[in-house]
């Protein structure tokens, strides 16, 4: 059973390294994926994971239990947080894109341009937006909507949102 027993892999010293390695070990074969790891003065560990069809609190607490065990609080005292990324954050990892194709997002391109559409495809360390735009039909009267499937490289993004639908 995962986790069941304490990890080989004792920390001497809290890095994000360390952290990320105890908790990709331990996610390895499971949906659950690792978002970001911080260590931040004082030894204050924050650790966000996901998982496709949303990460529970429980599936958090055995992460956290995990990396606990890997730690030896007579050496060195740290505050540990596990959980989910905010809703509101920016993608930070391939998963997060799949996670949410089909939904609308916001794209801030290294370049300054912002793209706001559909999540269409990720592929090829790239995305694909689908969006809408109204325009003044050419001939006669009335708008009509053009839908355009945009290309981007992930390397050219600066942050990606999710759109979310109020």
């Amino acid at each position: 059973m995962e986790g069941a027993t304490k990890s080989p892999l004792c920390l001497e010293m809290i890095s994000e390294q360390g952290i990320k390695q105890l908790v990709e070990a331990f996610i390895k074969g499971t949906d659950t994926f690792l978002v970001q790891v911080k260590v931040k003065p004082v030894n204050k560990i924050e650790v966000f994971v996901d998982e496709p069809n949303h990460i529970s609190i429980e599936r958090c607490r055995e992460i956290s239990k995990h990396i606990e065990a890997a730690l030896d609080r007579d050496k060195e005292d740290f505050e540990l947080m596990v959980s989910s990324p905010g809703i509101d954050e920016p993608f930070k990892v391939e998963a997060q894109y799949q996670k949410y194709k089909g939904k609308q997002v916001s794209v801030l391109k290294t370049d300054g341009i912002k793209l706001i559409g559909s999540l269409a495809n990720i592929a090829n360390d790239a995305i694909e937006i689908e969006t809408k735009t109204t325009e003044r039909k050419q001939a006669g009267k009335g708008r009509q909507t053009i839908i355009e499937n945009i290309t981007i490289t992930l390397h050219t993004i600066k942050e990606t949102k999710l759109i979310l639908p109020f």
